[in-house]
């Protein structure tokens, strides 16, 4: 798990206590450039998370959006197959739901 703040890495240690967490820092080029070093790492999958401000009045706090598609200055990315890692952390309990994301 790759965390952008100290406040969210902290909430994802706490929360998960099995998964490995890294604290990027802020901004795109930081969180792309923990992404490299930790490519070809024996993990398995890697999940950046983080909280954020929902422009979606029926979001609430604590709900949990899986990128469908990323968004920013550098256009649009989209993801492949999010719908199972929307459908792992519903089985977990997590109000999990598939959506775009826009970081800027």
């Amino acid at each position: 798990m790759l965390a952008p703040l100290s406040v969210e890495a902290l909430a994802l240690r706490w929360g998960l206590r099995e998964a490995r967490v890294v604290r990027t820092g802020g901004g795109p080029t930081r969180s792309q450039a923990s992404a490299l070093r930790l490519r070809g790492s024996p993990d398995s999958a890697l999940a950046v998370a983080g909280v954020c401000g929902a422009v979606d009045p029926a979001l609430e706090p604590g709900d949990v959006i899986v990128a469908s598609e990323l968004q920013g200055g550098k256009g649009t990315h989209k993801l492949t197959n999010p719908e199972a890692l929307v459908d792992a952390l519903r089985a977990l309990g997590a109000a999990a739901q598939l959506g775009p994301i826009y970081s800027a």
